[in-house]
This record gives C-alpha cells, structure tokens and sequence, in this order.
C-alpha cells in the first residue's frame, strides 16, 4: 500500500479527511493545518525534499497561496492532489494536481466529501462510511440548519468540541468500521445537552456586547468571541436583520464572518487577507495587528491625561487596521 501524506484543516471537515485516510488508506501520516500556515508547512515540506517519503501527498479542506503553488508545480506536481472547496481557491483549478469544488450535485461541497469522491474514483472506497461523510457535509456547509432540518450533524461537531481533537479520533477510528451511523449515549446526550445551555448563556452576553460598525458599503455586527464561531455567527444574523454580516473577532487568531442574507463574505474577507465562502468566511489578525492593540489598551497614562475627551477603546477600533483593505495597509 502507497505511503501518504495528509495536510489537513482542524475543523471537523478536516477531520473528517483524516478519519478516511486512517481508515481506508491504512499507514497515512497526518499533519494538521490552518489557512495561516499551511504554506509555511507545505513549503517546508517541499524545500526539505520530505515529500520523497511519499509516494502521495495530500491537502484537503485547505488551498495554498501562488507562491506555494508554482513550488508545488516546479518540484512535486506528480505526488500532490490538493482538494479544497472554497470558493476563494477556485484559480489552483488551473494546476492539474488541484480540484477546487464549491458545489456540486449532492449540494455544497466539503473537503470530506471530495476526498471520499478521490478514494472511490480510485477504487480504494466503498460506501461503508457515507452516513459519516454526508452528516459531516451538511454541517460544514450549514445546510443540516437551511436545507434539511436535522440537527443530528450539529451534534456530531458538539460532541467533537467537546471530546477534543485526538479523543473524537480515536472514537471514530475504533466506532465507525463496526458502526458506520454515529449513535448517541446517555452519557453524550448529557454533555451534549450542558453544552447547547452553555452556549445559550453565551449567546446571550455576546448579544448584549454587539457593535454596529461600518465596514465597507455594509453594516456589520461585531463582537469579540473566541468559542461556538459558526453557530454564534449564525444566532446573531438571525437576531439582528439590521446587520448586513456579522464579524466575531478573536485577536489570537483572526476575524470569522458570518451572514444569512445575499452578501458575498468571501470577497469580503479576500479583501483583509483572507477567504472561504459566500456565508462563511475568515481572515487573520497579524501579529503587528496585535501590537496596535496592545498600544491602545497601555498607552502611557500622561497621554490620557492630556486629553479630556479621549475617545474609548470601543470607540478606537475604526483605526485598528483589521478592517482596513490588505492593499491600503502599510507594509512593514
């Protein structure tokens, strides 16, 4: 059997990839990503000749920028099978080693999905583990919440969260060739169930924390959230029709957009820096970023003294370079 490689994202679609791989391709070594780094790591990876231990390499549910890809072209086209379905990746499509799919006959694409299509193209899958697959598609794309009314693939990302990454794995590498439908126990019922009055606890203070700022020609919601991303995303769409898209900010990491209306966040967040879909998209906050807002928040106290009507931190955010097109910020 081929000796693999696979660069995959954190998020349950990502993991998803990784349970097909360890499942149906055996001796698979895997390596998780994020958009902001997976070029660091791919081009490492190619520039220390690692690939030559493989005999095929992956990377699913992420893309890489230009630069990685004409690295990619130059040096190991014939070990690389990039499969990605966000609409920001759609130009790879140009490289005969990348298949970037945004929606397809089953509906909205995800990386799970493609990656299952590959493995039986080639004849190394069957339908054994469908039933995983498509409750995986139909969270990552939201469509168990507008298209079919089942919150049965919720569950199954709750209970992701809450196990953790290397514990959800190891449960679904030793259920799913015996059990190929997920069942729930008494005992994840419970979690599940403290988990989802979390969260509404949680939904309830972000609400009341929510900010009106322009961004752009939109009217844009936000909030500074580090936990339930999508889903509080998605709540305070819903609950606030005055509000083209929300945008939820972790300064760690970076801005999630969320909207239910007819905007296209993936121009959007290609505009800071980043990319993903039309409903669902993401941008980083750098690191000189961060520096700003460690400026703002420990400014030398004579300088607040010296002016009686300083504005507010809330208020200093539209100088905050976050929102500011990558193209207009200064380079360093």
């Amino acid at each position: 059997m081929e000796k693999v490689k696979l660069f995959t994202h954190t998020d349950l679609d990502g993991i998803g990839c990784a349970v097909l791989a360890k499942l149906v391709l055996k001796d698979a070594d895997i390596e998780y990503a994020v958009p902001g780094n997976i070029d660091r790591k791919v081009r490492w990876f190619i520039e220390e000749e690692q690939f030559e231990h493989f005999d095929r390499v992956f990377i699913t549910d992420l893309s890489v920028n230009e630069e990685t890809a004409q690295i990619i072209q130059a040096h190991c086209r014939d070990k690389i099978i990039l499969l990605d379905h966000h609409k920001t990746a759609l130009d790879l499509n140009q490289y005969p080693w990348a298949k970037v799919v945004v929606e397809s006959e089953v509906g909205l694409e995800c990386g799970t999905h493609l990656f299952k299509e590959y493995l039986k193209d080639v004849g190394v899958y069957t339908d054994q583990f469908d039933d995983f697959v498509e409750n995986v598609r139909r969270y990552d794309t939201w469509e168990w919440y507008y298209r079919f009314n089942d919150p049965r693939s919720k569950k199954i990302d709750d209970l992701f969260r809450i196990y953790g990454r290397e514990r959800f794995m190891a449960y679904l590498l030793d259920t799913l060739p015996h059990n190929p439908v997920i069942t729930f126990s008494e005992q994840d019922e419970l979690l599940l169930t403290m988990k989802e009055e979390q969260f509404k606890r949680y939904l309830h203070r972000k609400n009341r924390d929510l900010l009106l700022y322009r961004i752009g020609d939109y009217t844009a919601g936000v909030v500074f959230a580090e936990q339930h991303i999508s889903e509080l995303g998605n709540e305070l769409a819903v609950k606030h029709p005055e509000c083209d898209f929300i945008a939820l900010i972790n300064v760690a990491t970076g801005v999630s957009y969320r909207t239910v209306k007819d905007v296209d966040l993936a121009k959007i967040a290609q505009s800071y820096g980043g990319g993903g879909h039309a409903k669902a998209s993401g941008s980083r906050i750098t690191s000189s970023q961060r520096k700003q807002i460690l400026d703002i928040l420990f400014e030398q106290k004579e300088k607040v003294e010296a002016q009686d009507k300083k504005p507010s931190i809330l208020q200093k955010i539209q100088w905050f370079t976050i929102f500011q097109p990558k193209q207009n910020r200064t380079k360093k």
